[in-house]
């Protein structure tokens, strides 16, 4: 889907960011899949998690390699 959108880039940094992201919101059903099997999903613990996900990924696109 990336690459239909955006096509400029090289396709080995959106597979990257792509591999990033995916890995991220497995990460987060599993969290909730989790939190859900012990009876503590809430809608403020699905909230902090993908504010705390978002946090992450905003760090990692600010990151600059040099």
């Amino acid at each position: 889907i990336r690459k239909l959108f955006f096509k400029k880039g090289l396709l080995f940094k959106k597979i990257i960011v792509s591999f990033r992201q995916s890995i991220f919101f497995s990460f987060l059903v599993v969290a909730s899949l989790f939190l859900q099997g012990q009876r503590l999903l809430t809608w403020w613990n699905i909230l902090f998690l993908i504010s705390a996900i978002a946090i992450l990924e905003l760090f990692f696109i600010s990151k600059k390699t040099v």
